[in-house]
């Protein structure tokens, strides 16, 4: 199962599970007699687990490049990127076990979130809300610099998006729509001294100073 560039996608998986995939995502899914198993390739996705079939005790975990996630009655979200896997818990706990381990590293319980890099798991941090945002379609900025706001709204655009250096420092608030980024660049225009310079009939655009 994989998204396109911009797509979001909601599926219910055989077990009643939800899986959200963000814009350029793809997932493996294995579910047999022994396991609930999602094999993230690339990309981010938000799971919702639903309690295993009467009779049924297979364990729901999510495989990333740097180890398994297992769900312990859990809602929670994996951003897999570079060498880094990004997890944050807002619902029940997450046990994780990097590759090669034998037994778990950790359990991250609600309200946490971690990074699991080639190094190992890094100290736990209030989930940002910010960064989970993208679940209900939206970037939500808090004086977030527009160089990173650009890199954000990049990923749910086809083509090219950036912004120069006099501007790419502004600092930037507000809740701007991944699913529509003309909207979200009609927005910023509207309320920040810039302006969007487009080539290639919109598919390369630079934010400049106005």
């Amino acid at each position: 199962m994989r998204t396109a560039t911009g797509e979001q996608r909601r599926v219910t998986l055989a077990d009643g599970s939800q899986l959200l995939l963000d814009t350029h995502s793809a997932v493996d899914i294995v579910f047999d007699g022994l396991q609930r198993t999602v094999h993230l390739r690339k990309g981010a996705i938000a799971v919702d687990t639903a309690p295993d079939a009467k009779g049924l005790q297979r364990p729901f975990a999510v495989h990333t490049a740097l180890g398994r996630l297992r769900a312990l009655g859990t809602r929670f979200t994996v951003r897999q990127e570079d060498a880094v896997v990004h997890l944050a818990v807002t619902e029940g706990a997450v046990e994780v076990t990097l590759h090669g381990a034998t037994v778990p590293r950790t359990v991250v319980p609600v309200g946490q979130q971690t990074e699991l890099t080639k190094q190992g798991v890094s100290a736990l941090a209030p989930v940002s809300v910010q960064q989970q945002s993208w679940v209900h379609g939206m970037l939500m900025a808090d004086a977030m610099a527009l160089s990173d706001v650009c890199a954000e709204l990049s990923r749910y655009r086809s083509g090219i998006l950036q912004c120069a250096p006099e501007v790419a420092g502004l600092r930037v608030s507000g809740a701007y729509p991944l699913t529509d980024t003309d909207r979200a660049l009609a927005m910023l225009q509207a309320t920040y001294p810039i302006q969007a310079h487009q080539r290639w009939r919109g598919h390369w655009v630079t934010l400049l100073a106005r």
